[in-house]
């Protein structure tokens, strides 16, 4: 019985962060204590945080957007419908990388991130909440576009089924929990042409690097889905906006880094301040 508060005295020692251990200190106050534990605790028990807005399974009404609960591993909530749409079968507006307008016509000298004098592409990072992000400028800072890593999770823990709704073709989209969304074949446009228009193709806010000329895109079709990176930036894709709340709370507390956040990365954690301290 007295190994408990004993544990419970060693856990609450701070423990100063250095390079080796900033990965556990998940809620970034510079020390590694039991309130670290803590937020993994709160996060496996309640799902990502109870600060989120409303989220729901499927559609329940026609006042969109609405955050859709997949149960993914990550904790993300994705939008019901695309960006500039009215209806989850609506393609929407199209966008090119990091642009905040939805537009008709692409190429360079309409990319505010190409540089025509020296035909070269702006130095960008991953754009998610930034100003050059769509979605929190036309929907507000609750919402984001999805990063590569959040369009893997979605891909990874979601079954796809190609079906047809209200005339429109498209991927569905089931989590684990029952949760669908649906992502209609938009195709992508290159100057004012769609293109492939039998598969859904989907900006991420995460470039294949900080300069290059290609992004990372979550492409849907009947027989198959993934990440592509091989499309220009200046190309028009369709946005699917995800909940602000998550993506980088879920970064931090994935202490072993294998796409999920539970009991293992608490244990993990512990163990690291019992060992330090002891040393």
């Amino acid at each position: 019985m007295k190994k408990i508060p004993f544990l419970l005295a060693w856990l609450l020692l701070p423990l100063t962060v250095s390079a080796q251990s900033e990965i556990y200190d998940v809620n970034d106050d510079g020390d590694v204590t039991i309130a670290d534990v803590m937020c993994i605790v709160d996060w496996v028990m309640n799902a990502g945080g109870q600060d989120e807005p409303q989220s729901y399974l499927f559609c329940p009404d026609d006042q969109h957007p609405h955050l859709i609960d997949l149960g993914l591993p990550d904790g993300t909530k994705w939008a019901c419908c695309n960006m500039n749409a009215e209806t989850p079968e609506d393609l929407g507006g199209y966008y090119a990388w990091g642009d905040t307008e939805a537009k008709t016509y692409f190429d360079t000298s309409s990319y505010i991130h190409y540089d025509s004098k020296t035909k070269t592409y702006s130095e960008v990072d991953d754009f998610a909440g930034t100003e050059f992000d769509a979605a929190s400028k036309e929907w507000g800072e609750e919402w984001r576009t999805p990063t590569k890593q959040q369009a893997e999770v979605l891909l990874a823990n979601c079954s796809l089924e190609w079906v047809t709704e209200n005339s429109v073709e498209g991927a569905r989209l089931t989590g684990a929990n029952g949760g669908s969304i649906f992502l209609p074949a938009t195709g992508y446009r290159i100057y004012s042409f769609l293109c492939d228009d039998f598969e859904g193709s989907y900006w991420t806010s995460t470039p294949v690097s900080s300069t290059s000329s290609s992004a990372y895109r979550l492409e849907v079709a009947s027989e198959w889905a993934g990440m592509d990176k091989s499309l220009s930036k200046i190309y028009g894709n369709a946005l699917r906006p995800v909940s602000a709340v998550t993506g980088s709370d879920f970064l931090r507390y994935d202490v072993n880094k294998d796409g999920s956040v539970g009991v293992t990365d608490v244990m993990l954690l512990v163990n690291w301040i019992m060992n330090t301290e002891s040393e």
